[in-house]
């Protein structure tokens, strides 16, 4: 019985010791394994670039009036939102070129704006960006471009 008892006892420990020397085997391989080529890879990569919100708000799809129309006063303006944007800056100027001194810039929630009736008469440019909770788009739509009439 006693050699049985130590018989059993030598098992034991052989199983205990192989099971800590594969443990630490396997522990140095996944250091191993942290210098490896993948490692070093998403190394090289560097940090994310980080992207504005301004640069990820898309802008709206110009509806009406279509481009190069003719309209009375007070026309209105319309205009499609993409999901996620709460309205749109709309930008109208009297020369394509949309310079700073001549631009007009109105931040419109919805869908459409109407112009005043004493809008002056002639030939405007307009285009939108996108607006999504006060943020104003970076990127605008193609130029469009309406004639106002003179009021008779």
């Amino acid at each position: 019985m006693r050699f049985v008892f130590h018989a059993m006892l030598g098992v034991s420990l052989v199983v205990a010791s192989a099971g800590i020397v594969l443990g630490a085997q396997a522990r140095s391989g996944c250091d191993a394994a942290a210098t490896g080529p993948s490692h070093t890879a998403a190394l090289r990569r560097g940090p994310r670039e980080h992207v504005a919100i301004e640069q990820t708000i898309a802008p709206p799809l110009p509806v009406s009036p279509r481009y190069g129309a003719e309209v009375g006063s007070g026309p209105t303006l319309s205009w499609r939102l993409p999901a996620g944007t709460d309205g749109a800056r709309v930008e109208l100027c009297p020369t394509s070129d949309f310079s700073d001194a001549t631009t007009r810039h109105l931040d419109v929630p919805g869908e459409e704006l109407r112009l005043p009736a004493e809008w002056p008469a002639g030939v405007w440019y307009w285009r939108l960006r996108g607006r999504e909770q006060g943020a104003v788009g970076d990127r605008a739509t193609p130029t469009w471009m309406v004639y106002v009439a003179p009021v008779s």
